[in-house]
Parts: structure tokens; sequence; C-alpha cells
């Protein structure tokens, strides 16, 4: 880079116009070879100028300060998000007027962000005019410092409300919820769990000054429930592996790898227990391996690999039209065939689902842009989830497939099928409810990342949030942008609730356990990276992903309990 960098300031000195080169970098690194820690040579990067400048300077350059001294450099427009300053060094040659210009402008950007230093402001402008009046050097300096002044003071209040972070209620998360995984552990009431997370939450909320006392509340049931109660060991080497793996922002990153060697890995072994039965059998796990050979290229994801060609993209070529349409409908008949098969319904039933397919293909083949028969489908699916007979849960399941159909990309319908099909092997194969709750906890997941969808919000897609709508209606955009979002996390948890040989409160107990594992790993490894160069764009979106993905369960969970409570009478 020594060798490139020279190259490219010796043939500047040649071309016809005055250069200016630039060297730095986004982050700094240790001797060892790591960054993205606190460390001094992880934080602080070297800024290398190349140049007609008549004196060096030694002055420290906060890295927001670049692009907003770039826009003044190239005259072009401040980034309107900008909190940085015109590094004064770059621009001490440019005459006073440009100079009381270039900070008048710079703080009109970041008065966007901020209402402080008003007085001086008003100051400073008022003179400003006077200034262009009469052209006074003593009061262009008076002027000059009256900007600067106000500049420093936003950008500086800007920079440090960015990085607040409110440690109490941090602290207060991590150890709620792990006081709220030894209640359930230990098979305490759950609505007594749920009174008890709420009352402690509102008081928190209403009392942040006397946090301390319902920490102390915390501790005190914690240790009376470990007292008295005895816990149900689950089984955690996996949990523990994926608990030290999200410790790396490189793993959160590219977490579809663990997800995805997990659910082939129990395959693999599942394939291994059933030779015992026969050869032939055992030949069904590793179709579940092969089948996510495929499914993973069908969309790349990730931080290194999103950019990567896929199949999904292969067959959104023009040219590949015709073979597009015959895979969205394979996959549409695929779900029939699954519905038909593992839930029976009748024929009237049958044609009610066949009818839904229907319009879905004609509406994402060729009427996309129509609200009317989005909202014709929609109410297919009504009229299907009522026609429905049968135990909750297939209504649920039925119901919840119908809708995601209508919901996921033509070229993603396939993944359905797979996760049921996936469930059944697994449920035939595997006994122990805590196993089952990881294998469908990991299957939801690797469906996830196949679909697209990675640890970055910027992979969460809001085009179907807008099927049958003709405005936007927010409540309803969020509320399909979550179903869209956490559609297989939803089908798997449905699945495993079908099951009939294990009591729904077992099914919730293992599943809220291992939700609250995965949800304090993310607590802490945020709280104690949260000086991490990465905990804006990894730790931070990671821990609002699974906040939300434990917020919908819990959800579904409160659905169910209602339904079978109310309307099903079965508890």
């Amino acid at each position: 880079m020594d060798v490139v960098i020279e190259q490219l300031v010796e043939s500047s000195r040649s071309w016809d116009k005055e250069t200016l080169v630039l060297v730095t970098g986004d982050h700094g690194m240790k001797d060892s070879g790591g960054h993205g820690g606190t460390t001094y040579a992880e934080t602080h990067v070297p800024l290398m100028v190349f140049g007609n400048f008549t004196s060096r300077s030694n002055e420290a350059i906060s890295q927001t300060d670049i692009p907003t001294t770039l826009s003044t450099l190239f005259a072009i427009e401040i980034p309107p998000s900008s909190i940085g300053k015109t590094v004064q060094y770059f621009v001490k040659d440019y005459e006073l007027e440009e100079q009381l210009y270039i900070l008048y402008y710079n703080l009109l950007v970041l008065r966007r962000n901020s209402n402080i230093c008003e007085e001086n402001f008003v100051k400073a402008t008022q003179m400003h005019k006077d200034y262009l009046k009469h052209y006074d050097p003593k009061k262009g300096k008076q002027i000059y410092d009256l900007y600067y002044g106000c500049i420093n003071t936003i950008s500086e209040n800007l920079v440090q409300s960015s990085v607040q972070q409110n440690t109490v209620f941090l602290i207060f998360s991590m150890i709620l919820s792990i006081n709220c995984l030894i209640l359930i552990a230990t098979k305490v009431n759950a609505y007594n769990v749920y009174l008890y997370v709420i009352l402690l939450s509102f008081f928190l909320t209403c009392n942040t000054q006397f946090y301390y006392i319902p920490l102390i509340c915390a501790m005190i049931a914690t240790i009376k429930s470990l007292k008295f109660q005895s816990y149900n060991l689950i089984p955690t080497i996996p949990i523990v592996l994926h608990a030290i793996l999200l410790q790396s922002s490189s793993f959160i990153e590219e977490e579809h790898q663990i997800y995805l060697f997990f659910t082939c890995s129990v395959s693999l072994i599942l394939s291994y227990l059933s030779l015992k039965t026969s050869i032939l059998t055992s030949l069904i796990p590793l179709l579940i391996i092969i089948s996510f050979r495929f499914l993973r290229k069908m969309n790349s994801t990730g931080d290194m690999w999103a950019s990567y060609p896929d199949f999904s993209d292969w067959l959104l070529r023009e040219d590949n039209f015709n073979y597009y349409q015959i895979f969205f409908a394979t996959s549409l008949i695929f779900n029939l065939i699954i519905l038909s098969y593992f839930y029976k319904p009748k024929v009237l039933q049958r044609c009610f689902f066949a009818v839904t397919f229907f319009a879905i293909f004609v509406f994402k083949m060729h009427f996309t842009n129509d609200p009317q028969l989005g909202k014709f489908i929609w109410f297919i699916i009504g009229l299907s989830s009522i026609a429905l007979k049968g135990n909750l849960f297939k209504k649920l399941i039925t119901t919840w497939v119908l809708i995601i159909t209508l919901l996921l990309r033509p070229y993603n319908i396939l993944l359905i099928p797979a996760c049921i099909l996936i469930s059944a092997i697994s449920v035939k194969r595997v006994q122990s409810i805590e196993i089952l709750n990881l294998i469908h906890s990991w299957l939801g997941f690797s469906l996830f990342f196949c679909q697209g969808h990675s640890n970055s919000i910027a992979s969460i897609d809001l085009a179907p949030a807008y099927i049958g709508l003709e405005s936007y209606i927010p409540f309803i955009v969020f509320t399909i942008t979550i179903c869209h979002t956490y559609a297989f996390q939803i089908l798997s948890t449905l699945l495993l609730m079908n099951e009939k040989k294990y009591e729904i409160d077992e099914v919730l107990q293992t599943n809220v356990i291992y939700r609250l594992v995965i949800l304090i790993t993310i607590y802490s490894v945020t709280f104690i990276q949260r000086g991490h160069l990465f905990v804006w764009s990894v730790f931070a979106p990671k821990l609002l992903i699974e906040s939300v993905h434990s917020v919908v369960l819990f959800f579904i969970y409160c659905i169910v309990i209602v339904l079978q409570k109310i309307v099903f009478n079965k508890l």
C-alpha cells in the first residue's frame, strides 16, 4: 500500500489541477492483528495528508469530521445526518469571507439535529450580515469565533448523544431475564411469572431512580425459587456452544452458518441412529442435509456472502421467466400436497386451498400491484380458515401456511413444505421434548436465513406488507412485516406444539427457556461490547431481532393459551 500511495501522489504532481490526497482507515488494528475493540491502537487511526500545504499539524481529528470536511472541499452538500465539523486546517488558506460561509453552512446542518447555542447563533448571523456590508476583519474574527464555538458545542453534544446508553436498563434487563429463566426452569406457575415481569417492568419505567428496589425483589424471588424448587435440566452443550459463538461479531454476521451446521449435524446423527432400523430409513435424514445444500443457495446471505450469485438471482433473470413460473407452480403444488397429506382436509377445504394457491400464482406472476386482487386473496384465506375443521394447532398451522404462502417471495415458497417435512421426520425419530425444541428452533432460524434474511435490519423485506393495501397504514404494514420476517420461526413453533404426545405447558416451558438463554446471552454480549466498533452495526441489530422474535413467540403463546382455554376449553 505504501508503494500504491507513493505512485498516486507522484502522479498527481504532474496533473494540471491542484490535488489533495487523504489516506486514512475506518478502524485501527492491534499488532496481533485484531480490531473492533476499544484499545488505543484499534480506535485511533492515522490521517495522512499529501498536497500543497505550508505547515504540518498534529491536531487530533474525529472520524465524524471527515465526511463534513470532504463535502466542504468538494463543494457538495454536507450529509444531513452529519454530526461533524469542517476541519479548519484544510481551509485555513481560504479567504475569511469563504471561511465564514463554510462555518455558517456547517452550523445550519448541525442545527437540524440540535437547537442548543441558539443565542450565539442569532448573534453571529446578525454580525455576519453587517460584516458582508463593511468587511471589517476584526468583526470577521469575532464572527469566526462565535460560529466555531457553536459548531464545537453542538458537535460534541451530538457525538455524546449518539453513544449514550442507559446502563441501568441494560443491567436490569439481564437480571430480570436471568430471574425469569430460573423461575420458568424450576416450574413456577407461568401466570405468576408473567405478572411478576409486568409489575417489575412497570415499576422500573415509572421510578427509574429507584431501580435498585425491583432488582432486590428479583433477587429475593430467585433465591426463594432456588430454595424450594428443583431444576429441570435441558441439553446444554449446543446451547452453551451457541452462546459462546455469539461473543464474536463475525459469528453474528455469519450466524446462518451456525444454524445450518446444527441442523445438518442433527440430521446426520438421526441418520446414523436410524441405521439400527433399516438403511432405507436412515436415508431420510440424509435427504434433509441434501435439501439444505440446495435451500441455502436459494438466497445468499450473511455479511460476506450476500453479494454472491444464488438460485433466486438466476430465476429472476428475464430470459428465465418460464422456469420461474414452473418453479413457483411446482412449489405451490408441493404445498397443496403437504397440507392434504398431513392435515387431511375435506374435499371442500381442498378446493379452497387450490383456489387460494391459484389466485396467489396469478397475483404474484401478473398482478402484483393490484390491491383489489390482494384483498380478494386475503378474503379467501379468511374463508378457508373459518371452514377448517380439526384440532386447534392443525387449524393454526394451515391458516399460517396460507398466509405466508401469500407473503413469501415465489422462489421461497418451497421452504414451507421443507419445514413441515423436516419437522415430521424429526418428531418421528426424537422422543425428548428438550431436543425436539432445539431442533425446531434451529429449523426455524435456518429457514429464516435461507429466506434471505440476516442479522441486519437492511435485509428486512417491506414489499409483502403492502399486499392488498392502497395506502400506507402503519399498524397493518408493521404487523405483516413481522409475519413475513418471522414466518418460519412461528411455523416451526406451531409444528412442535401440534404434537399430542407432549403437554402444551411442557412445550412452552422448554421453548421459553431456550429463548431466554439466547436473549440473556445477547443482552450480556451487547452490554460487554457496548464500546465495540460494531456495536450499532452488529450487536444492537442482533439484540433487536432476537428481542422482537421473543415478543412474537410470547404473543403466539398467549393466543394459543386463550384459544385453548376459552374457545376449545381444554385448560
